[in-house]
């Protein structure tokens, strides 16, 4: 419990009181804290679900090689069909941007030698938020720790690239493959110490002192020549947003983890374009009503509308619903009998909180050639597509 709420810090800008009182968090007190707590604390515990998921591995770069592996696990070894080839490769643009390494640390060095002093040993540098407030940063001072006390090195990133190579785009959903110069070691898992998105739509809840957004989440893989690549994907925190309309973004990196310890110090910032892209089909289905999840006496939620598109699925629903709508086990089922499981899952009041629509969103782990699709299960209810 307290892992899962502390990668949604990771999109969440809020005070420490907030985010310690969703880490204390336990599961039998869900139901009644969903009715008690503060309106801020239910947005921070609620609003990013990240789905437990198979690790994708590929030995041919391209975008499309990760959703053909994801793909022919979901299907029993079956290939992608070619639709569905169509499908991806419609929604995906080549970027082919890069950028060298630069010294993360450079600002603190000139702090540094303008006098100002560094944290007591043991304590993480305090990062200031756009609202004003401190929020501390966790692990900050690992990595610079590590690079001298001799335990781990770490090397600096001097010399070392990371391109973009292209993007997937769906309206709420984006795939960014990365590729890292160098050599690295085969199975491990690979990630940036921060990462974000630029640019990309944010949710602030003012009178809640709350932003999300521009966090990602990422998978790796060693290829062939020893060099890395990292599927990277962001999900909208904005139920308004439409990323199809395309824009100017610019991705942020910082500090390379391997098995999420301190490998290789810097910063990237790759700046690119989406360019416009055509509007996504979708399936709408009215006046849905399911069990709320892990509750018996509950009663059922009502949804107004559920949306289903070729990347992902929404739930809309009345607010007085909201925090009961994130179930662990959600999949797209195809006319083959296969299932597209959802790879993540987000949450969050359309408007103001706890008086507009209550929506989720739910991201495929593959994008999905919608006319394949014949029904989507949430939890044990199953649905069929008309």
């Amino acid at each position: 419990m307290q892992t899962k709420y502390q990668k949604a810090f990771d999109h969440v800008t809020a005070s420490d009181r907030l985010k310690e009182e969703v880490l204390n968090m336990t599961k039998q007190e869900k139901e009644t804290l969903r009715r008690q707590i503060p309106k801020a604390a239910l947005v921070a515990a609620i609003i990013i679900l990240i789905l437990a998921g198979t690790a994708v591995a590929v030995s041919i770069p391209g975008i499309q090689d990760w959703f053909q592996q994801y793909w022919q696990e979901a299907g029993g070894g079956a290939p992608m069909t070619a639709e569905q080839e169509t499908a991806i490769g419609q929604m995906t643009q080549s970027v082919g941007t890069s950028a060298q390494s630069e010294k993360a640390e450079a600002e603190e060095d000139e702090n540094l030698a303008a006098g100002e002093n560094l944290p007591p040993e043991g304590e993480s540098p305090a990062e200031k938020t756009s609202g004003g407030e401190t929020v501390e940063a966790p692990g900050r001072n690992q990595a610079s720790e590590s690079a001298t006390n001799g335990d781990k090195p770490v090397a600096e990133t001097v010399g070392t690239t990371v391109s973009l190579d292209s993007v997937t785009v769906g309206e709420k959903h984006l795939w960014m493959l990365l590729h890292v110069s160098g050599t690295f070691e085969p199975g491990k898992s690979y990630s940036f110490e921060r990462s974000e998105l630029i640019g990309a739509p944010e949710k602030v809840y003012e009178d809640l002192g709350i932003k999300v957004g521009k966090g990602l989440t990422c998978s790796s893989n060693v290829l062939e020549d020893g060099s890395l690549q990292i599927l990277a994907q962001y999900q909208s925190p904005d139920p308004n947003a439409d990323l199809t309309e395309g824009g100017n973004l610019c991705l942020h990196l910082e500090n390379l983890l391997m098995d999420r310890e301190p490998l290789l110090e810097g910063q990237w910032d790759i700046p690119f374009t989406l360019e416009q892209a055509s509007a996504m089909p979708a399936i709408k289905l009215e006046n849905i009503s399911i069990p709320v999840p892990e509750s018996e006496d509950a009663g059922d939620i009502n949804f107004q509308e559920i949306r289903i598109t070729s990347t992902g699925m929404e739930l809309i629903c009345d607010a007085q619903y909201a925090g009961s709508t994130l179930w662990p086990d959600v999949a797209l089922i195809l006319t083959d009998g296969s299932e597209i499981e959802a790879g993540a899952a987000h949450a969050s009041w359309e408007g103001e909180a706890d008086t507009s629509l209550w929506i989720t969103d739910y991201t495929w782990k593959v994008p999905i050639a919608l006319e394949q699709a014949s029904s989507v299960r949430i939890g044990d209810v199953l649905i069929p597509l008309k």
